[in-house]
This record gives structure tokens, sequence and C-alpha cells, in this order.
């Protein structure tokens, strides 16, 4: 023993400090918990490196946390009082803001933004959430403060098992590793990272609030300040307005797909092929490119809520909103069901007239990829072509299909074979049956009188996905573009390879259609004019003030009391709470409820932002246990069956409708039925 401890002097006279040197049994006791420490951290390091960043990233910034405040306890060991008081409030302010940033995470999956912040910063709301469930607030603080000690306990711990070395060689090693973790502790902090984005969001805020359009020019966004339903427009040519499911441009190239499309390829020989268009941003599923193509704009986060929201951009016009001012008539048709992603909402949001799906709801819940072959909707939409071109308004046509979907593609054996031979020969099957049927509603429309005033427009809504069965093949060409082709347009010169994405298309159809309005796309413009090239930068920047401007026209931002709440059947099934609309989301599909089913809207506090959350139950039971659980002010609708709905007075027959509120613990409820007799005014 006295050997090893005049071994250790010597190497450590060099420093000319005095040491104290723990005995050999303390030494190999503080080592073994020191390492029993590192592992027990790295583990689950490991494991979430392995399977998720986002949980790497926690643990990683707890892993460094605590070994920078061990470090910090070696150095300060001489001041006791000032190394305990900053390292409690060093991990103190870790634990609250790390705790706030994770609810937020795991509520509403939002994390730290201006909303929730917001959210924090409202004194009443905070009094509001105690009065409502004190228990689960004492839960919270005291979760709080347990976090704060064990995480406290940890670090003193760990600075225990390292011992206690003297000597500048060993401060100047510890004031190292402390540098090298709190350095790697914000490096990458995704809560760190979404403070400093608050902080450039206030600083834009202040910025774009005013509305300038000087403001807005360097990102190519473009102000307008009619409502969609003051824009003047007067009509031009008939639309019949093609997306063909992930149809995009390369399909077209004869080397890598030889004779697969020769229908469409004898239309584009024929008509103006612009070459150069890419997927917007968020525009890469058919919803995301069919809001992109019709409104001139991408989705922003204030669309993405899990479905779409009529709220949003409620003031902004569109494509068919343009011609619904201009008097057309409009019909959309799709092969699927129209519940699928909130299409048939925002077709008929964006005043289409009719809208017409071959599945019906329960066809689509039982099977949602079921749907009718693209040859229904080809034969459909000939006859509605008949129909308006007897009459003497204009009219628009818009057709969705489905048979290219990846990975495989949908093909009935009945109808036509791609008549080569190839590996994927399902996917290639129903490309070529739904080109043969597109050349057959082509040729008899260019074969009626009514075409030469009709401007025919084909476009894909997005590039194949990354799981469609050729795949290997489409990546073998250099450059994979949009199909954007316009037939008998009212614009005679064009440039092919004009660089363009997703928003302008609503734009071009309108010039080559000869339509005349005094609406400003927010991004999208006409490629048969010189569109400003910095439209297409899109970057974070343009992303975020983008989303300003939709917000600051948003006029539905609060929800203020007392509500005016009524059901509506048009033109889609909708809760409208004062002006604010919400579709009726039973199960997968919106529509009214069945027997038995209930649907409750979450109400956001008094003059705060909305934000709506839903719940949907088959049960009354399972309604009763929601009920249980104090979910704060709802307002529910649903549909009596053979449970009654115990303890809120309901005193109706079986199978009527019912709409009901919960607000400041105070309930009330009418019934009828008739959905749409349903109405409630709640203070």
């Amino acid at each position: 023993m006295s050997d090893r401890k005049n071994i250790l002097k010597k190497l450590t006279s060099f420093w000319a400090v005095p040491v104290t040197i723990p005995s050999l049994r303390e030494t190999r006791k503080q080592t073994c918990v020191f390492w029993m420490l590192i592992v027990a951290g790295a583990i689950p390091l490991f494991v979430s490196g392995i399977y998720n960043e986002l949980y790497f990233n926690y643990i990683c910034c707890f892993y460094c946390l605590f070994c920078a405040i061990g470090c910090l306890h070696k150095l300060l060991k001489k001041h006791v009082w000032l190394d305990r008081i900053l390292s409690f409030l060093i991990l103190s302010a870790w634990d609250i803001l790390f705790l706030i940033f994770f609810i937020f995470k795991m509520a509403n999956f939002g994390g730290l933004n201006l909303e929730n912040v917001y959210h924090l910063v409202c004194f009443q709301g905070w009094l509001d959430f105690m009065y409502m469930d004190p228990l689960l607030a004492a839960g919270g603080i005291l979760v709080l403060i347990l976090l704060i000690c064990f995480t406290f306990f940890l670090t003193y711990l760990l600075s225990w098992c390292v011992g206690d070395y003297n000597g500048r060689g060993t401060k100047a090693a510890f004031s190292g590793l402390l540098i090298f973790f709190t350095a790697l502790f914000f490096y990458n902090n995704v809560v760190f990272l979404q403070l400093s984005d608050i902080m450039k969001d206030f600083a834009f805020s202040q910025k774009y609030v005013t509305l300038k359009q000087e403001d807005y020019d360097a990102h190519g966004i473009k102000l307008c300040p009619l409502p969609w339903h003051k824009v003047q427009a007067s009509p031009g040519k008939n639309l019949v307005y093609i997306i063909l499911e992930s149809t995009e441009l390369t399909f077209l190239d004869q080397k890598l797909f030889p004779g697969l499309l020769p229908n469409l390829l004898h239309f584009r020989e024929s008509a103006q092929s612009f070459d150069n268009m890419s997927m917007a941003q968020n525009a890469k599923t058919t919803f995301g490119a069919m809001y992109s193509a019709m409104t001139g704009s991408y989705l922003t986060p204030a669309h993405a809520n899990g479905w779409w929201n009529p709220n949003i951009s409620s003031s902004f016009s569109s494509l068919s909103k343009i011609l619904h001012n201009a008097g057309y008539e409009q019909h959309f048709l799709v092969g699927h069901s129209g519940n699928f992603a909130g299409t048939e909402n925002f077709i008929k949001d964006q005043q289409y007239d009719f809208f017409w799906s071959a599945i019906d709801r329960k066809t689509r819940i039982a099977k949602w990829e079921y749907s009718a072959r693209d040859s229904v909707v080809f034969k459909q939409a000939w006859q509605t072509f008949q129909k308006l071109a007897g009459k003497n308004t204009p009219f628009n046509i818009t057709l969705l299909t489905i048979d290219a979907h990846g990975p495989n593609g949908f093909y009935s054996p009945e109808e036509p074979a791609y008549p080569y031979p190839s590996p994927y020969s399902r996917l290639f099957n129903a490309m070529y049956a739904s080109d043969h049927a597109l050349g057959d509603f082509i040729k008899k429309i260019k074969n009626h009188p009514k075409y030469k005033d009709t401007c025919i427009v084909i476009t894909c809504d997005h590039l194949a996905h990354y799981y469609t069965a050729c795949t290997e093949v489409l990546q073998q060409s250099p450059r994979r573009r949009l199909l954007f082709l316009i037939d008998n347009s009212s614009v005679k010169s064009w440039k092919a390879d004009v660089p363009a994405l997703t928003f302008d298309i609503a734009p071009t159809i309108l010039d080559a259609m000869g339509v005349k309005h005094n609406y400003r796309f927010p991004l999208g413009e006409s490629l048969y004019q010189n569109p400003d090239p910095r439209r297409l930068n899109y970057t974070k920047e343009q992303e975020r003030v983008l989303y300003f401007y939709v917000l600051l026209k948003n006029e539905n931002r609060n929800l203020n009391f007392p509500l005016e709440v009524s059901v509506h059947i048009n033109p889609f099934p909708l809760l409208q709470i004062n002006s604010h609309r919400l579709p009726l989301l039973i199960g997968d599909a919106n529509d009214t409820p069945r027997d038995g089913e209930i649907l409750v809207v979450r109400l956001s506090r008094k003059n705060e932002p909305i934000r709506w959350r839903t719940h949907y139950f088959k049960s009354f039971s399972s309604f009763h246990f929601f009920l249980n659980s104090k979910p704060g002010d709802i307002i529910f609708l649903g549909k009596t069956g053979t449970e009654r709905l115990a303890g809120m007075e309901l005193q109706s027959e079986p199978q009527t409708y019912f709409l009901g509120s919960i607000i400041h613990g105070k309930k009330q409820m009418v019934s009828d039925k008739t959905i749409s007799n349903l109405k409630l005014y709640c203070r």
C-alpha cells in the first residue's frame, strides 16, 4: 500500500500541490459506481440512437448535463453553497423547460411554439386548469419536484464517484470536460432549437404583421386584400381538368416505358406541354397536391391538423372559386370515396356544385383501398359532358383517377392489358387500361361541337411514390417532372421549359381558358407570362412568412362566447360553432352519426386561439367513461340507439339525433329526428 502511495505522490509532485490519496478500497468502490453510472446512462442513449433520433436527443441532453454538473461540483468544491445553488438552479431550469416541451410534444406534437407559449404565459389559463383539476395540477408539481431532486442527486453521486483529486492538472481537466459536455449539451438540442425558432417568430411577426407587399416580395409571396367572394371574374372557355394519379412525365419516356401510355403520348403531341414542373412544398400527397394546384399556394403548419381545416385560408380564392364567381357550373368526379383525406369536404368548400364518387361511405370504411376503375369515372365524365354541353352556361368538369396508385395499381382482368411482357405487369396493366379509357374520352370530346369552346388540361397529382413497383426504372430518368398538358388553349405561345411548381397550375389554367379576374394567388403565377423566380425558392423562412400571412388573413382565430352551435349537411356534414366550421368525422369518414355513435369536440378556453380536438365513440358507455375523466368544456353530437344517455336528462325516442354541451359544468341538450334542425345557444 505504501509503495503505491509513494508512486502516486511522485507522479503528482510536478504540480507542487499537496495531494490527498484515497484508500485502494475507496478508489475501487468509487470507480465501480462511476462506471456503473456511465454504462447505465449509455445503454438508453445507444438504444434510442438506433430506434428514434428524437429520444436520442432527449437522453443525450440529460447525459451531457449530468456530466457537466459533475465537473462543476469538482471545480467549486471549495465553495459548497455556491456550487449547490448554481447546480440546483441550472438543473431546475432545464427540468422545467424540458418537462414543458415534452408535455406539449406528447399532447399536440407542437413542442415549444408560439401558440403553446401563449398558453404558458396566460395566467388565467393556469387558474382555470388548477380549478378544474387540482389533483392533476398537484401531481404535475410533485413530478417536477421529484425530477429536480432526482437529477440533483445523480450529479452528486457522479461527482462522488470520481473521488477527490487535487492539483492544477486536475482543475484543467475538469474545466475542459465542463466545456466539452456543455457544448455537447447545447449542440442540436431540440428544446433550444425550438426556443430559437420562437425568437425568430417574434422578430418575423413584428415585420410582417403590417401586411406590406414589399416585406413579402423577397419570398415571391403576393398579397390580395379581397376575400374570395368579392373577386371579379368573367367567363372564358369551358374546362375539362383531368388529374391522373401518380402519372408523372417520366412514364411518357418510350425508352423506359415503351407503349405504356399511347393515348396520353398522342395527346401530348398536339397539346402545350410544360415539362419543367416540380412538386411544391407539402404537395407530395394527393390532397396536398390538389390543394396547391387549386389555391396557388401550399399547405402550412396551420393546415396540418390530421384533417383539412375549412377555417384556415377561408378568405383565399382558388381556381374553382374564381370560376364560380364567373358563373361556371362545376362537377368533380372521383373513382374512390370522397371521405379519403377530406377530399369531398375540400372540393365542396371550393364551390363545386356537384361531387360524384363511385364508392359510398360504408364500402370505403370496410375496405379503404376499394375503388371503381378509371374507365367507370371517364364514362360518367362523358355523360356529364354531354349534359352540360346542352346548356348555355360555362362548365368545369374535374376528374381524379386512382388506378395508377402504387405499389401495383388497381386493375380488372376484363379491361385492356399492357401488350408487352414486364415484371410490373399488374401496375402496367392498370395504367394501360386507364390510358385506354382516357383516350376514348378525349376522342369523344374532340368530336363534339362543344370542343372548340373547351380547354382540356391533363396533370398528375404528384410524382410516383417511392414504394411504386417500378421505382427503379423511374429513377433511371435524369430529371423527373410532373405532367402538365393543355389542349385548345386561348394563349398560343408558351415556353415548355419554364421552371414551375405545383402552385402554378391554377393561374396557368385560367389564362389558357381566357378567364379574366382580379385575384392574386399567394405564390402561383401563369407560366404564359414572366413569373417571378423568387416564388420557387422554398426556404423555412418562406414557409414561416407564408404561415404568418395565412394566420393574419384568417378571421376565425379565437373562440368567443356566447356560442351559437348548429349542424349542417351542406356543403358537407359539419358542426357550425359561431363562424367556425368543423367537419363531422365519424370514424374514418365525414358523415352524420349512426345509432349509438357520438362525436365530441373539446373547446378551447375563452378568447384563446382555437385548437380543435375531437373524439369519436361507438357506444354511450365509452362516452360516459370519457365524461368521468373531466375533459373540460365540450360540445357533443350523436344519435340514440338501444342505449340511453344516462345522466343527461334526454327524453327522446330511439334513432333520434341529439346535440349537447357541457360548459363550466352546466349541461344543455336538444334533440330532433332531423339532424339539420339541431341548434344550441351556449353562454
